[in-house]
Order: C-alpha cells, then sequence, then structure tokens
C-alpha cells in the first residue's frame, strides 16, 4: 500500500511552486557554501536557482496564452451563435417583462387591500 502512494504522493508535491520555498534560504545557503570553498556547488544551485525561475516564467507566458485562447474560442462561440443568443435573450427579457408585471399586480392588489 506504502508503495502505491509513494508516486501519488511524489506528484503531488510536484505539484507546489518549487521557486517560493527555495528564495527564503537561497541567498544564505551560497554566501554559507562560497565561505566554506564550495564554489562550485553554489554555482550549481545558482544555476537550477535561474533555471526555476526562467521556466516559471515560461509557465506564466504559456497560461497567458491559453487564456487568450479560451477568450479568443469564447468570442468565436458568440459570433457563431449570435442569432441563438439573440432569440434567448428576447425569450427571457419577454419572461422577467410577465413576471415583472405580474408581480406588481399582485403586490398592488395586496397593497391596497391593506390599505383599506
Amino acid at each position: 500500500m506504502k508503495m502505491l502512494f509513494k508516486p501519488l504522493f511524489t506528484g503531488i508535491i510536484s505539484l507546489f511552486n518549487v521557486g517560493l520555498y527555495l528564495s527564503d534560504g537561497v541567498d544564505s545557503l551560497i554566501q554559507r557554501l562560497s565561505f566554506l570553498g564550495l564554489q562550485n556547488q553554489a554555482n550549481e544551485i545558482v544555476r537550477l536557482y535561474e533555471l526555476i525561475e526562467y521556466q516559471n516564467q515560461i509557465i506564466l507566458v504559456l497560461d497567458a496564452f491559453r487564456t487568450f485562447l479560451m477568450l479568443l474560442s469564447l468570442l468565436f462561440l458568440f459570433i457563431i451563435n449570435y442569432q441563438l443568443f439573440k432569440r434567448s435573450y428576447s425569450w427571457l427579457r419577454g419572461k422577467v417583462k410577465n413576471a415583472y408585471s405580474f408581480i406588481t399586480t399582485k403586490l398592488k392588489t395586496k397593497f391596497r387591500k391593506w390599505l383599506m
């Protein structure tokens, strides 16, 4: 059972933004490694951190592009089905007018009875 949940939890944890957790102590870690003489490891951490930031920027650009495509598809949906939307809007407006006139008529009658 444990082996079954391990890939699931690994996948869920990988969905979190790693850059958020790295930004806290990366600077102090790099300074500490440089102070200890581990410059190669510090440079590798800097390179990986910059790679993560670059990938986050790419993800943001792709999300913006996806949002643009979704809005464009909605626009085409409305353009193609304009007559249907227009007819539905007219039907709904008529129903609202009928309901409004019915309610106001009933309320006027009840209000008149209440005043007398």
